[in-house]
Formats: structure tokens, C-alpha cells, sequence
């Protein structure tokens, strides 16, 4: 996920604070937790977030919280943290999909 963008909803700091939940920090200064409990009940890739080690594997890459590297790695959007931290709406650009808006799995040779 490349992104060349500094927005008021990037992530620049996040802290795994149990019971699958993360502390997150945004460029404007808004903090907020995010409760990674319900990403298992959407199956696939995301079932790994049923187990609290993994959650904990994350890093920040363009403002966003991302697992792993290369094939199979999982990113969650800075706006969709945003929106699940703080409560605020989401950006009008983003387009509401039959699946969780902001999330993406990247899948790449």
C-alpha cells in the first residue's frame, strides 16, 4: 500500500493495550481505541485476529496499521481507524462496498 499523503487521520502511533484492542494516535492528536474482536467474524484472512499474538505483530505503514510483509499481508485503512477510534464520520470520498470499507488484503508476486 503506497500512498503519497499526509492527512489529519494517518496513524503515527499505536499501542496493543489487551483483550485485542489497540490504542491508537492520529496526525491531528485524536487518540482512540479500536477493537480488533469483530475482524475474526469476517472470515478469510482476518480470522487471524482471533489470536491476540498476532494481533500484536502489527507495524505502521502510510498511516495505517498493517500485519505482515509481501503475500498475505493486512491492512487496515487510517480512515477506517479513524472513523473506529474516534467516532467520526468517514471521509465523503470513501465509497461504502459490500465488504468493511478500508480493509485490504494485498496479495503480491
Amino acid at each position: 500500500m503506497k500512498r503519497l499523503r499526509l492527512n489529519y487521520d494517518d496513524l503515527v502511533k499505536a499501542e496493543y493495550i489487551g483483550d485485542l484492542k489497540i490504542k491508537c494516535t492520529f496526525r491531528d492528536g485524536k487518540q482512540g481505541i479500536v477493537d480488533m474482536s469483530q475482524y475474526p467474524k469476517k472470515g478469510g484472512v482476518f480470522s487471524r485476529f482471533a489470536d491476540p499474538e498476532y494481533v500484536k505483530t502489527f507495524h505502521i505503514e502510510n498511516g495505517a496499521l498493517s500485519w505482515g510483509e509481501g503475500e498475505g499481508e493486512i491492512d487496515i485503512a487510517p480512515e477506517t481507524l479513524y472513523h473506529k477510534a474516534t467516532g467520526e464520520p468517514y471521509p465523503q470520498w470513501m465509497e461504502i462496498g459490500a465488504g468493511e470499507i478500508g480493509m485490504s488484503t494485498n496479495y503480491q508476486s
